[in-house]
């Protein structure tokens, strides 16, 4: 190669031999490159998957297991995985087979919620090759078709009946899932029941008279496309809503979701996005969080179409679907910052003003790792900065910048800070007037117990002069005092200071005035009357008898509202009668409650709790209730024993959304488990959840509505045959 270059007319020799010159180059590139850890001599043998088979509906995983025809060389050989249908079945991007072995595995998570309508079965193709993609072997996963939820779904208030598309938040009162078509009834507290899943979206048509009749759409374009359709945690993603046509003038769209780990950018307007005329398509972002293991998040899409009808009115005529995205493990790309916006670049010093700073990455949860995005200020004395908390799931932090009066135009920089990555906003602080009056006086808090103290503001409509300005104090009670007269320092607008208040044996207002300030400004101090401390008044317990293995529930009732977080002792002298060991009555409330739960028993059973308030002495209050436990139908002969339930435990507080994992104990001779979610410890049909042919002990949810549901499982024997209920447990949904 060297000699090609070490004589005269270079050129002309590489002109006239390319072939020779083509040859050095080649050998050249092939003995400088160095080999990559890739799998050469050690080919791709097998992949095979471990369950093979996953119950739909379960959220099950199988384990991959790779082969390679031989060891790994030194470095390992990088295996690159891949799925045919990532929305159902996921799992990590690539593994690495260890320096001599001859295989790894990995892990195949399912969707839990993956068209959970369809009564359908399913099947993922999962692959594994070499990074060149030159060897590959694949294997299926197959997902067995899923109960169809038994959950009860209600129609809008003063709606058409007939059938209608099913669209979250945005359609349905309660639980009308997107894509899905419903057949509605019409009056108060009027259900749905399900017709159809739409694969290609469900498709809104204008009112037959009273009569609803949308439809699935049958040809077209799915309205709302994810690419990639999955991704690592903190990578973004992007996706599309789209028309089969070009969009007329006024059409729009939306992209909403309900999860913490993938969701289009808050400084996107994702709710209300509108089509330019005569496009078919529109772009939106996607963000996710890290996460520690393989999660699948619903992006749920709308397009809305204005259609002229015959008599000159518009209908609006939309499309919805839900298409899934699965986000997965690893180490994210480290965040940046991309913009700090305030609400007002200038305003008047002793005005607050708003803003927001904005990540590429949705904040992960707080078991996954942080996000360290800062605000300050250049001048906290006149602008200070008040940064609410970054929460789960979103991109942006906002904040407060609270501002004092100024004497003379100041600016002051705001800054938003990740690492170091920094952007700067400035702030203008106008100056304001010279303070004739007071204009606001404030009292934290405005209600107090007699002898406690209270903090005071005041607040002029200006700023102090060199000499500052002077506020005279009046009260017309002896039960406060107050200075005469305070004076606010110069070029200040406030001035705090303490309110000292008297015992009183009954509740009294007492009125403050400060001058000069405009007519009528009074600021009012309530003086609550100690009381002593509230006594424990009654246990009761609703219903009072019950058949073994169902609930009742207990109330605590004290005789004044609670100061403070109290716990009142919990008790039971009969195992037939479970309690916790104590309940905690809320401050400012008089009353808790508790669940009790009962076990099977072969005679009426009359338990005795008792609810204890203080510890020892006199001051001890115990008040009881008697529960009598009945006994239920018993099952045949060599029924399976009932499972013990694990978890969550009575009364454990869930968030909407929020993922439940129930779990009990594994019954000798089960085939199968049964669990049951119901309003009422009855069990009465319509049930919330009724869910069978469960092969582990275990389940898990995150789509029971706001309430206080029960549940209670049982398993079943290789003949089909029932065993013996469970005991039931009372967990909380809330907002």
């Amino acid at each position: 190669m060297m000699r090609l270059f070490k004589r005269g007319s270079d050129a002309t020799r590489l002109f006239f031999y390319p072939s020779t010159f083509l040859f050095y180059l080649f050998f050249a590139l092939l003995t400088s490159i160095t080999p990559l850890s890739t799998v050469h001599a050690q080919s791709m043998q097998s992949l095979q998957l471990v369950p093979s088979t996953i119950g739909g509906g379960t959220g099950g995983t199988s384990t991959g297991i790779v082969t390679l025809s031989a060891p790994a060389p030194a470095g390992g050989a990088i295996i690159q995985l891949d799925s045919s249908n990532p929305e159902l079945a996921a799992s990590v991007r690539q593994i690495t087979v260890p320096a001599g072995q001859t295989g790894a595995n990995f892990i195949v998570a399912t969707n839990a919620l993956y068209r959970r309508y369809s009564g359908l079965a399913f099947t993922a193709s999962i692959s594994a090759a070499s990074p060149l993609g030159q060897d590959r072997v694949s294997a299926t996963l197959n997902v067995t078709a899923q109960a169809r939820p038994s959950e009860t779904v209600y129609a809008p208030p003063n709606s058409a009946e007939g059938p209608r598309c099913g669209a979250g938040e945005r359609g349905l009162l309660f639980k009308g899932e997107t894509g899905i078509l419903w057949n509605c009834a019409r009056g108060t507290n009027a259900t749905c029941t399900f017709v159809q899943e739409c694969t290609r979206g469900c498709q809104s048509r204008p009112l037959n008279g009273s009569k609803s009749q949308d439809v699935c759409a049958t040809s077209g374009v799915v309205p709302i496309v994810l690419d990639p359709r999955s991704m690592g945690g903190g990578n973004p993603g992007a996706g599309a809503l789209q028309l089969s046509s070009g969009a007329p003038a006024g059409s729009v769209g939306a992209v909403s979701t309900s999860s913490l780990v993938a969701a289009p950018p808050q400084s996107q307007n994702s709710v209300d996005m509108s089509f330019t005329t005569g496009a078919t398509r529109l772009p939106f972002k996607l963000l996710t969080a890290a996460v520690s293991g393989i999660k699948f998040a619903p992006m749920r899409g709308e397009v809305v179409v204005p259609q002229r009808q015959s008599d000159g009115s518009i209908f609006y005529q939309s499309r919805s679907a839900r298409a899934w995205v699965a986000v997965l493990p690893g180490t994210p790309p480290p965040a940046r910052l991309l913009s700090l916006k305030l609400d007002s670049a200038s305003i008047k010093g002793g005005e607050p003003t708003f803003g927001r700073t904005c990540i590429d990455q949705l904040f992960p949860a707080p078991e996954v790792g942080s996000i360290a995005l800062t605000v300050t200020s250049s001048h906290p004395d006149v602008a200070d900065v008040l940064a609410s908390p970054m929460n789960q799931g979103t991109d942006c932090r906002t904040f407060t910048v609270d501002t004092k009066a100024v004497a003379s135009d100041t600016t002051a920089t705001i800054t938003a800070q990740l690492g170091t990555q920094a952007l700067n906003s400035p702030l203008r602080l106008t100056a304001a007037a010279g303070a004739k009056q007071v204009n606001s006086y404030f009292l934290d808090p405005n209600i107090v117990i007699g002898g406690s103290p209270s903090q005071a503001t005041l607040v002029l409509d200006g700023i102090a002069p060199p000499s500052g300005f002077l506020v005279t104090l009046t009260s017309n009670s002896t039960l406060v005092t107050i200075p005469g007269s305070v004076t606010v320092p110069s070029g200040n607008d406030r001035l705090s200071f303490t309110i000292e208040t008297q015992p009183v044996s009954a509740d009294v207002v007492v009125n403050l005035q400060a001058s000069p300030a405009a007519a009528g400004l009074v600021s009012q101090l309530i003086l609550k009357a100690a009381a002593g401390s509230p006594t424990l008044t009654s246990l009761a317990v609703n219903p009072t008898s019950v058949t073994g293995g169902t609930t009742s529930t207990g109330t605590v009732t004290l005789s004044a509202a609670a100061s403070t977080s109290t716990p009142v002792s919990l008790a039971s002298n009969s195992s037939a009668a479970l309690v916790p060991s104590s309940v905690t009555i809320a401050a400012g409330a008089t009353t808790a409650q508790f669940v009790v739960n009962s076990t099977s028993v072969t005679a009426n059973t009359t338990a005795t709790l008792s609810a204890t308030l203080g510890g020892t002495g006199n001051d001890t209050v115990t008040k009881i209730a008697a529960l009598t436990v009945t006994p239920g139908t018993q099952p045949p002969p060599g029924a399976l024993a009932a499972p013990s339930l694990l978890s969550p435990a009575a009364d454990a507080r869930f968030s909407v959304g929020q993922t439940i994992n129930f779990d009990w104990s594994d019954v000798a001779g089960a085939r199968a488990y049964v669990i049951q979610v119901d309003d009422s410890n009855t069990f009465a049909a319509p049930l919330i959840l009724n869910q069978s042919g469960l092969t582990a002990s275990l389940y898990s949810t995150s789509t029971l509505p706001v309430g206080r549901p029960y549940w209670r499982v049982r398993a079943i024997d290789a003949s089909g045959n029932p065993g013996a209920w469970s005991a039931v447990r009372q967990i909380r949904i809330e907002n």
